[in-house]
């Protein structure tokens, strides 16, 4: 799965201060995981990470990472067409704002809508 030329605005060199950025440690298992990703540039799996890191990392241990890397902005969870989940960079915001995304079936691309944000929802009183 693709993702949309708006990607290459990411600076894939310095995932080191990327994590630092998001209050992560700089560990090798996370740099590991994260080269890999952007070495891909598309949507990958985490069958397809486990496979290519299998001599380097434990499937728990990539499993909470790549958990830990989606609740703190660095990557995306999505799924493709299939309802399979895959990992690409988060596209980054000041705000804090989320986008919109989908995946074309025709072209099987992955697309952030740069133009459409979703706004933060407030609960009523009581509601987490």
């Amino acid at each position: 799965m693709k993702t949309d030329p708006s990607f290459e605005k990411i600076d894939y060199s310095d995932l080191p201060n990327l994590l630092e950025k998001s209050g992560l440690k700089k560990t090798s298992p996370r740099l590991l995981v994260l080269a890999f990703i952007a070495s891909r540039r598309e949507a990958t799996s985490k069958a397809c990470i486990a496979r290519a890191l299998e001599n380097r990392m434990e499937r728990s241990t990539l499993h909470r990472l790549l958990i830990t890397l989606v609740k703190k902005n660095v990557l995306c969870k999505v799924l493709d067409a299939n309802g399979t989940p895959a990992y690409i960079f988060a596209p980054q915001h000041e705000n804090g704002q989320q986008q919109i995304h989908f995946n074309c079936t025709r072209c099987n691309n992955f697309y952030f809508l740069q133009e459409h944000r979703i706004q933060p929802v407030k609960l009523p009183k009581g509601f987490l």
